[in-house]
């Protein structure tokens, strides 16, 4: 049982840092797109 949840929660760390990377990527692309609503929206740095 243990060796199951130990790779069950090894997997479930790869895969939330697969969906974060993403997120990072799709974030990193929307603030390249030059719209005034998006840049209002995330170019707040």
């Amino acid at each position: 049982m243990s060796v199951l949840l130990l790779g069950g929660w090894i997997w479930c760390l790869q895969w939330t840092n697969i969906q974060l990377y993403y997120v990072a990527r799709g974030f990193r692309l929307i603030k390249h797109i030059p719209e005034p609503r998006m840049s209002q929206l995330f170019g707040r740095n």
